[in-house]
């Protein structure tokens, strides 16, 4: 390939005009710099590659302070039921919490989704990458975000590749995963959850389903007769990938 000229190496492209909030901020703004110094070397000197993360109060809270303010407790950025159940289930022994903490911060800690790893890029986790050159996107793409890092084992079930299993239902009508899983969902309330089933303005089957109860609804009977006794997935669930598919005929051979 031949070499780029100079003008072509720095990356500026139509964000400047076709975004007509975002194109009006200058970079340094938001990624630091000094946008008066002519030497490229020392302008970029304390550049920030992911200004929203660990804190966008400064930059993205800044416009967007009701999003920002639960920023730290979104589960997307603190991972807080992994740390839960970890701390549960590893050794009371502090000498092995020690060595548990270690390897969370190696691994566990690098795995997030900031502001701009989910409306710019995708997240560092899965390897980063531009979405659409430096447009913000307000809704992020489901195959460039969201499964990207929900791909091993959700994006297989969901889309039905897995050979032998059916789609999602909500799949074969063209559902998006933002169709029930909402901004405010992403964004964190401030809510401290031990789980993601726990959080309040997480999907429900009633969002859709509202009259599922109804006397003279479709399978009324069964619905009106299982209210409150059991969920949704009990009855309604499908194959699915798991543990047992492989484990359970294992352990039959060994017993």
């Amino acid at each position: 390939m031949e070499p780029l000229a100079p003008h072509e190496r720095v990356f500026v492209d139509s964000f400047f005009t076709e975004d007509e909030n975002h194109g009006k901020i200058g970079c340094h703004e938001c990624h630091g710099g000094d946008p008066d110094d002519a030497d490229w070397k020392t302008a970029h000197k304390g550049v920030i590659k992911d200004p929203s993360f660990p804190d966008p109060s400064n930059t993205c809270g800044s416009c967007h302070d009701d999003i920002a303010r639960h920023y730290k407790n979104s589960l997307h950025i603190n991972l807080g039921p992994f740390k839960k159940t970890i701390d549960k289930r590893s050794s009371v022994d502090e000498i092995v919490h020690s060595k548990v903490d270690d390897a969370r911060k190696s691994h566990c800690n690098s795995c997030h989704s900031s502001c701009g790893q989910c409306h710019i890029s995708r997240p560092e986790s899965v390897g980063g990458g531009l979405l659409d050159g430096h447009l913000f996107k307000k809704k992020p793409p489901m195959n460039l975000v969201c499964t990207a890092c929900h791909g091993s084992r959700i994006k297989n079930e969901y889309f039905g590749k897995n050979k032998g299993m059916p789609p999602d239902i909500h799949k074969e009508k063209y559902f998006k995963c933002s169709k029930c899983h909402k901004a405010d969902e992403m964004h964190g309330d401030g809510k401290d959850y031990a789980n993601r089933y726990e959080v309040e303005n997480g999907p429900k089957c009633l969002n859709c389903h509202a009259n599922i109860y109804d006397s003279k609804s479709i399978n009324a009977e069964p619905h009106i007769l299982h209210r409150n006794r059991v969920s949704c997935h009990v009855c309604h669930s499908v194959k699915y990938k798991n543990c047992y598919l492989c484990e359970f005929h294992f352990l039959l051979i060994i017993f």
